[in-house]
């Protein structure tokens, strides 16, 4: 089974949606705010997902893909 954590981390909000065969297991939205850093977003999505289904999300490997909107950022 291929197993996938995906998010939308921004500034505002951060939305994660953990996926398995093209299937969604779940998926949550935070309040980017309200957490110092990504770690205890993905870290409370775990413990949710984990009570939801009753297998924790096991992600073994990261690979990451920035997207930036260059346009709306002042010259240097």
């Amino acid at each position: 089974m291929t197993e996938l954590l995906a998010g939308d981390i921004g500034g505002t909000k951060t939305i994660l949606r953990w996926m398995a065969d093209r299937q969604v297991l779940d998926e949550r939205e935070y309040a980017s705010q309200s957490y110092g850093d990504l770690v205890p977003i993905v870290q409370a999505f775990f413990e949710v997902a984990t009570l939801k289904t009753g297998d924790r999300p096991g992600p073994r490997r990261l690979a990451l893909r920035l997207q930036a909107l260059w346009s709306t950022m002042p010259p240097t």
